[in-house]
């Protein structure tokens, strides 16, 4: 009997070793240390600009969050990052990897997974990015709700 009778990977940073690279050697860690040095309504009131379509309250907490985020937080991105096409291979029940279609995850990558599990279900959310939960959470409860009862 498993224990475990399904993985749901939402918007997991599965990325290509080219997209890590292009992370690392971006200006991220630069955006951020600009982002601590501002006021946090200055920070709000861009966040709320930048993401019109979140409501007011995940906006707040999600700058309250970033605010509080060091920046040695970002010590994570040299590539390379943990092999997860192994991972991938070593889970033996259904699998949703779920990814948005302006995300970070690439199609190619998810197709790539699929075809070391035969387990793995790809669903892409439409205008959704990384943090596709909450760019797109009605539909992001679809999804987990129907492979959750696919399950029972």
């Amino acid at each position: 009997m498993e224990a475990i009778s399904g993985v749901i990977l939402a918007d997991p940073t599965f990325l290509s070793p080219q997209r890590q690279i292009e992370g690392h050697e971006s200006d991220v860690v630069e955006q951020h240390r600009r982002l601590l040095s501002l006021d946090r309504a200055e920070v709000l009131a861009e966040a709320r600009i930048r993401h019109a379509h979140r409501s007011p309250e995940l906006v707040e907490l999600t700058v309250e969050a970033r605010m509080k985020t060091r920046i040695q937080a970002f010590d994570v991105l040299p590539p390379p990052n943990p092999e997860y096409y192994h991972l991938i291979s070593t889970i033996h029940v259904p699998i949703l990897l779920i990814i948005g279609d302006k995300d970070v995850v690439s199609l190619e990558t998810a197709q790539e997974l699929q075809n070391l599990s035969p387990r793995l279900t790809i669903e892409i959310i439409e205008d959704a990015g990384h943090a596709l939960q909450y760019d797109q959470p009605e539909r992001f409860e679809v999804l987990v709700r129907c492979f959750l009862q696919s399950l029972a």
